[in-house]
């Protein structure tokens, strides 16, 4: 399915703080507390019955105040346009990134990611 192919748009769903669910990779393994990144990507996709598209996206808050944000589109085949992508990165740009000194930005110039199909920030 194209990006094309949505009548409509996405339910999105935010996932923060700490999970209710865990997983166990194998049998005999421990349990695994999911983190919000994994419950988000696990909701990212189609509902089985009604076949209509839903983003998850996560929210962790770090140390200092800041928030890690980001969702990913790949299980729904779908990719974010380049005026989007656009807005998105001259927003970090003129908006977020003057809040922090120079070092600060230099490493989370490292960490922040804009894609057509996914968001890391």
């Amino acid at each position: 399915m194209n990006a094309a192919a949505f009548h409509i748009a996405p339910t999105a769903r935010v996932f923060s703080g700490r999970s209710e669910s865990f997983v166990q990779s194998g049998p005999g393994s421990a349990w695994q507390r999911l983190t919000a990144e994994d419950e988000a990507k696990r909701a990212t996709g189609h509902n089985r019955e009604t076949k209509e598209p839903s983003v998850g996206v996560y929210v962790i808050s770090t140390n200092g105040g800041r928030v890690n944000v980001g969702f990913d589109l790949w299980r729904l085949s779908a990719n974010l346009k380049p005026a989007v992508l656009a807005r998105l990165e001259n927003r970090w740009r003129s908006e977020d990134a003057p809040l922090f000194s120079k070092t600060a930005l230099r490493t989370l110039d490292r960490k922040v990611h804009f894609s057509k199909s996914s968001s890391r920030s």
